[in-house]
């Protein structure tokens, strides 16, 4: 393990189809908060997890998008006593689960993880057919890895930030530069605000319906 001093780091700790990606692209935009991304820590083994973590442990400030198990396996494993201390938290959830579900189905189906303001679905999500089953099963998913995030975060001391996908739909520029404020930088900066067509549409709307979540809210967004 390498002591480190004074690094600045911070982690977006999320589960899929919260607008993790877009929000870690646009901080990284901003010139002044690194290059946060998927590290894809999750894929090595112990050997492969420390010699990729070491590739980056000069490297400050330090970002990285990360679900639950990557954030206690570097936690318990790579991160120095200063980098815990100095580490902050950017935890990206969304209020519709059902709806992030059906995102995350259908994504995982068609291979399509975003679709770019001004262009068309392509064909490939417009077909994905309707499967209660998987629906329900990325939906447990889901709830199961927030219940963990939530958990281990009760029981860490870290300063945390709660970000909502509906909120960053809504307004994805305050919702950066509050970000960059938390995160101790520069929130004045310019940055490129990436805009995306929202994959909840009428589909999604039906799906809700043909579920019977009787928790789901009235409105999709």
């Amino acid at each position: 393990m390498t002591t480190r001093r004074g690094r600045r780091i911070y982690y977006v700790a999320a589960t899929s189809r919260t607008g993790s990606s877009w929000l870690c692209n646009m901080l990284a935009s901003s010139g002044v908060a690194g290059f946060p991304r998927e590290y894809g820590w999750h894929m090595l083994d112990p050997y492969q997890l420390t010699e990729r973590w070491n590739r980056y442990a000069d490297d400050d400030p330090f970002g990285s998008k990360v679900t639950y198990g990557e954030l206690a396996s570097l936690w318990g494993r790579e991160m120095s006593i200063e980098d815990c201390r100095n580490c902050r938290i950017v935890w990206m959830r969304r209020h519709h689960r059902v709806a992030q579900a059906i995102s995350l189905y259908r994504a995982n189906e068609s291979n399509c993880w975003h679709i770019s303001a001004g262009e068309a679905s392509p064909e490939s999500i417009r077909n994905v057919p309707f499967d209660r089953a998987k629906i329900i099963e990325r939906l447990n998913q889901i709830q199961c890895h927030d219940a963990l995030l939530d958990h281990w975060l009760a029981h860490h001391e870290q300063p945390v930030m709660q970000v909502w996908y509906e909120d960053l739909v809504d307004n994805p520029e305050g919702v950066t530069r509050n970000v960059l404020e938390f995160l101790g930088f520069d929130s004045r900066v310019p940055f490129i605000v990436d805009h995306y067509e929202r994959m909840a549409g009428e589909t999604t709307h039906e799906w809700i319906e043909m579920i019977g979540n009787p928790t789901a809210p009235d409105t999709v967004r």
